[in-house]
């Protein structure tokens, strides 16, 4: 997918509508059951941006943190949650 696409298909802001399997997924990766459940209540909206050209830059606002996660589009991205690595 070209960076022009992403940029029509994916830019702007995004509210989470629903989540499906998001507490197996939390469960898998490591996360403990309260923050779990916290997380299946929240209702994030996103802001997806595209940086410097070819960064694409996902900010999650989750109302009681923010989360901004930015990465090269087409290379690999790994970051670490909740002691967690994650790819």
């Amino acid at each position: 997918m070209a960076m022009e696409e992403i940029k029509a298909k994916f830019v702007g802001k995004w509210k989470v509508d629903r989540s499906e399997n998001f507490d197996d997924f939390l469960k898998e990766v490591g996360v403990n059951f309260a923050l779990r459940k916290i997380a299946s209540l929240a209702k994030p909206v996103m802001d997806i941006t595209i940086e410097e050209g070819d960064k694409v830059k996902i900010a999650m606002h989750i109302g009681i943190k923010d989360q901004i996660d930015m990465f090269k589009f087409g290379e690999e991205y790994e970051k670490e949650m909740d002691g967690n690595k994650l790819k």
